[in-house]
């Protein structure tokens, strides 16, 4: 670790990635489209959580031997796809979810 390291960018190369960094971070990773996106799934998990720790027996997993309660719905949720987060979302809340709309391209 303590070595220099053996390859690297020349400055031209750094200049032109630090500046793609930083378009992406402005124009995607922050766009308020992905930020409102990415709000809503905050919400849902942290509900999903929340629900399902009070509730074990809600999950289709089983949670008889884990660590913990935590331990087993939080790996439950983590391998949920979005839809079916979604669902069970809508199927313990009684709300359904809809994702911020994202206008598309017109062709």
């Amino acid at each position: 670790r303590k070595a220099p390291p053996l390859v690297r960018f020349s400055t031209t190369m750094r200049q032109r990635t630090d500046e793609v960094q930083r378009f992406l971070r402005a124009n995607l990773y922050r766009h308020p489209q992905v930020v409102a996106t990415t709000s809503v799934a905050r919400e849902v998990l942290r509900e999903l959580f929340e629900l399902y720790c009070d509730d074990p027996s809600q999950m289709r997993a089983q949670v008889a031997g884990r660590r913990s309660v935590a331990r087993a719905v939080a790996d439950y949720v983590a391998g949920m796809t979005d839809r079916f987060a979604l669902q069970e979302h809508a199927r313990l809340t009684g709300r359904r979810i809809d994702w911020p709309v994202h206008p598309r391209a017109s062709d």
